[in-house]
């Protein structure tokens, strides 16, 4: 239970950057973090590691997680690819 809130690595990066943050949040917020596609404990496809694509795959994150809205917080490549997800609603 609680608010929602949405952690995206940056370059190079996993979820594991963020377990420093996730283990002292506050109560009254439920934190999430995804492996961007091709990091982390995930596997990626061939090609388009655009920012845009990436966007794309947080949406589905979001999606899936049924999270109509959210805090999201995003180191270095991740703000990018908040950001874009952000341009693209």
């Amino acid at each position: 239970d609680g608010e929602p809130v949405v952690c995206v690595h940056g370059n190079w990066g996993s979820v594991r950057w963020f377990a420093p943050l996730l283990a002292r949040l506050p109560a009254g917020l439920r934190a999430h973090a995804l492996d961007l596609r091709g990091r982390g404990d995930t596997r990626g496809p061939d090609h388009d590691y655009s920012v845009r694509a990436l966007a794309g795959d947080l949406r589905a994150f979001l999606d899936a997680m049924g999270l109509a809205s959210a805090h999201l917080v995003g180191h270095s490549l991740g703000a990018g690819v908040i950001l874009q997800l952000a341009l693209d609603a």
